[in-house]
């Protein structure tokens, strides 16, 4: 199991990997890269997380917008077109019918917005993150491996 997600992973953090002076330290060269490099995607990393954060929250608006304008759509041609179907039959029951509908329509495009609000699903695009170097992705992934060992071992400390 991988503990750096490029897509998640804050970039800050582990970037302190490369930090001669951490007791957590990993050398680059046992990865076959540089620190510059190891700098130079740590911040491509971050450019690409908040772009990709950026586009997530200008679709979900997006999204929220074309469900309330179709919502909005169906509430004014759906009702009067029910109205005047009714009114055709001569029916006593085509105003009341007229706004339950209408109530009916709002309420479920209503619930479809909060139901898409609530959701914390994100995509990833590739586009804003830099190409993959695994070598730097295995310094990042061991150095957090070395957090977690010693978040355990600490934890095991604790309780004894």
């Amino acid at each position: 199991m991988e503990l750096f997600n490029r897509y998640e992973t804050n970039p800050d953090f582990v970037i302190s990997a490369i930090n001669k002076y951490n007791d957590k330290y990993c050398d680059p060269r046992d990865y076959y890269v540089t620190e510059e490099e190891c700098k130079k995607y740590a911040e491509d990393l971050k450019l690409g997380q908040k772009l990709n954060n950026e586009w997530n929250t200008k679709r979900e608006k997006r999204v929220i917008i074309a469900i309330s304008f179709v919502g909005i759509l169906l509430t004014l041609s759906v009702t009067p077109a029910l109205f005047l179907w009714l009114d055709k039959q001569e029916s006593a029951w085509g105003l009341p019918i007229c706004f339950i509908s209408s109530w009916i329509i709002i309420g479920i495009f209503v619930w479809l917005e909060n139901a898409f609000e609530n959701r914390n699903e994100k995509i990833y695009l590739d586009r804003f993150f830099p190409l993959v170097n695994q070598n730097i992705e295995k310094l990042f992934d061991d150095y957090l491996w070395k957090w977690e060992m010693e978040k355990q071992r600490k934890v095991k400390t604790e309780i004894l």
